[in-house]
């Protein structure tokens, strides 16, 4: 990419308060892009050469739905804001996104994840991701004064989409925090890396979880934003309604906040099946038989219609007494 374009996409965006993470990977998107089509400046890369570009990363690339659908938005951001093309000729169709269900963790599996975790810190860490439904970023930068402890609260300061807001803060966070302070003696930001003025990289924190979910065992789970989804589903199971949950976790659309009621076991375990109600026998021998019995019983029941004359072949329905009776047990 030309680096006064690139200084100019930049600074375009920085001007209009994006967040460094949106700059870095709109940047990177439309890099890529000029990268594809070196011989081609980007003023003359059409919109079926910005198709076959995303069909590309796609299907050779083997990026993600949400990486390609990123990359749709930088791509875009590029053209229209920079290069001034005409809205009306610049369309990209919308990528269909994957819907899933988010993977929480269990009560029991939280548990044992916290407890496997013998570093102080690295534990309260963990505590305050689930213990207050923060996201990873969030907690590597807050600060000692965020901890509002009269009020029982955690202020989030410029969360995503630099939105302020505050969520609960548990009496077992605020005891874990204190022995933290006491053994770790933090200056100004609660969770410092190497340098003591900077936060934690978040790499670090999926790190820390990944180390504590391989020592408890626990085979499920996708990064330590499932502590995340783990809060908000075990909250919705305690009781709480969704737009309290909604406003703890930070989220802009009830809808983002809805998703956790169809992981929730409570309402789950209350639904009844329509196979609980058509009265089936489990003990039924014949439907107990497995496939491998079924086929040898019929071998059988052949072989003695062989042997049998053919005048007592009206006899069939009681040739069940012939076969040996390990079959029908």
């Amino acid at each position: 990419m030309v680096v006064p374009l690139r200084q100019q996409m930049t600074t375009h965006m920085k001007l209009r308060n994006y967040s460094q993470r949106t700059v870095d990977a709109y940047v990177e998107s439309a890099q890529a892009l000029v990268e594809h089509y070196k011989e081609a400046p980007p003023s003359r890369i059409s919109n079926p050469m910005i198709q076959d570009f995303l069909l590309h990363r796609m299907e050779n690339d083997c990026v993600s739905w949400n990486t390609c659908h990123r990359d749709m938005y930088g791509i875009s951001y590029l053209y229209r804001n920079l290069l001034k093309r005409n809205v009306s000729n610049f369309f990209i169709p919308g990528r269909k996104t994957l819907k899933r269900l988010p993977k929480p963790l269990s009560r029991e599996q939280i548990k044992r994840l916290i407890k496997v975790t013998s570093n102080i810190k690295h534990r309260t860490i963990l505590m305050t991701i689930y213990g207050s439904g923060v996201r990873a970023e969030e907690a590597a930068h807050l600060k000692i004064c965020d901890i509002e402890r009269d009020r029982g609260l955690l202020r989030v300061d410029q969360g995503k989409g630099n939105k302020d807001r505050y969520t609960v803060l548990p009496e077992s966070l605020v005891n874990q925090l204190i022995r933290y302070y006491r053994a770790c003696k933090p200056l100004i930001q609660l969770f410092p890396g190497r340098d003591p003025n900077n936060a934690i990289p978040v790499a670090s924190i999926q790190q820390i979880f990944y180390k504590a979910q391989r020592k408890a065992g626990i085979k499920c789970g996708c990064g330590v934003h499932c502590l995340r989804h783990s809060f908000a589903t075990h909250m919705i199971e305690n009781g709480w309604d969704l737009a309290t949950v909604q406003k703890l976790m930070g989220h802009k659309w009830a809808s983002a906040t809805a998703k956790y009621i169809h992981v929730s076991q409570n309402r789950i375990k209350q639904i009844k099946s329509p196979l609980d109600l058509l009265g089936l026998d489990a003990g039924d021998r014949e439907s107990c038989l497995s496939p491998v019995n079924r086929r040898q019983r019929t071998i059988l029941q052949k072989r003695h219609l062989r042997n049998w004359p053919m005048s007592f072949g009206s006899t069939v329905n009681s040739i069940e007494k012939f076969i040996p009776c390990r079959l029908n047990t």
